[in-house]
């Protein structure tokens, strides 16, 4: 199982603007990957979680869906920490 984790601090005047692109590349992006959660906090405090089943579809994080989703998330929070957790099995 390979795990992306994805943090940051949400600006406070973007929520609907982040929202929106969830919304629009949840669907796209849950094609690509085992799961796709995310959490918004009442501290604008965001963490999403991407689950892959290996290694190889790990390389799915590359393409476009995500490409649109790091771009969005990186210009609607600050501090934004992006991190790839590999399990060997």
């Amino acid at each position: 199982m390979s795990t992306v984790s994805i943090r940051g601090k949400l600006i406070e005047d973007k929520k609907a603007e982040f929202y929106l692109t969830i919304e629009t590349v949840k669907s796209l992006i849950e094609k690509k990957c085992e799961a796709f959660s995310y959490d918004l906090n009442e501290n604008n405090e965001l963490n999403i979680t991407i689950d892959f089943s290996n290694q190889e579809k790990l390389k799915n994080f590359d393409k476009l869906e995500f490409s649109i989703l790091k771009g969005s998330i990186r210009s609607l929070c600050e501090d934004v920490e992006i991190d790839t957790h590999v399990k060997i099995e």
